[in-house]
C-alpha cells in the first residue's frame, strides 16, 4: 500500500458509497410506489365503490321486504342507512345514483340483469353497478347501455346522444 493508501476498497470515495446509497433508497421507493402503494390504493377504491353499493342494496331490498315495492326515492331509504351516513350523503348528492321504481310488485323481472344503482361516473367511464338481486359487478358504458336499466335513458350514458339510440317508451 503505497502513499497512505490502506482501504480494502481501493479507488472507492465516499462520494461512490453516497450516490449508491441514494439510487438503492430510489430504487426501493419506486418499488414500493409501482408494487405496494398504487395497487393497494386501487383496491381500496374498489372496496369503497363496491361497499356503498352493497349497502345500498341492502337498504333497497329491506325497503321492498317490509313495503312490498320498490323505494321510490331517497326519503324511502333514510331510515335504512342510518348506519351508513356517508352512503346516504351520496345517494342525496348525486354521486350515487338509485333507479327508483326499478320494479312493479308482481311482475317478473329478471333482477340478475336489471340495473338498480350505480356511481355517477359509470356512465362516462365505466365502473360498478348494483344489480337488481343485490350483486355488484363491473359494466363498461357500452354493456350498461345494453342491460336492462329501465329508468337510465341512453342518451345520458356516454354523454353523446347523437351515437346513441333513442330510448323506447
Amino acid at each position: 500500500m503505497s502513499n497512505g493508501e490502506h482501504r480494502a476498497y481501493p479507488g472507492l470515495r465516499f462520494h461512490h458509497v453516497v450516490l449508491t446509497g441514494v439510487g438503492a433508497a430510489i430504487l426501493i421507493s419506486t418499488f414500493w410506489l409501482v408494487v405496494v402503494y398504487v395497487p393497494a390504493k386501487r383496491a381500496y377504491h374498489r372496496a369503497k365503490q363496491t361497499y356503498a353499493l352493497q349497502r345500498l342494496g341492502d337498504a333497497g331490498h329491506s325497503f321492498e321486504n317490509l313495503h312490498r315495492r320498490p323505494p321510490t326515492s331517497a326519503a324511502d331509504l333514510e331510515s335504512f342507512l342510518q348506519d351508513n351516513p356517508e352512503v346516504f350523503r351520496a345517494l342525496l348528492d348525486g354521486e350515487l345514483v338509485m333507479v327508483w321504481n326499478a320494479w312493479q310488485p308482481g311482475v317478473k323481472v329478471n333482477r340478475i340483469e336489471t340495473v338498480w344503482g350505480y356511481h355517477r361516473s359509470v356512465l362516462k367511464k365505466g365502473g360498478y353497478i348494483l344489480m337488481g338481486d343485490g350483486a355488484v359487478r363491473w359494466m363498461y358504458p357500452d354493456e350498461l347501455k345494453s342491460a336492462s336499466t329501465l329508468a337510465i335513458p341512453p342518451s345520458e350514458i356516454l354523454g353523446d346522444p347523437k351515437k346513441l339510440e333513442t330510448p323506447h317508451d
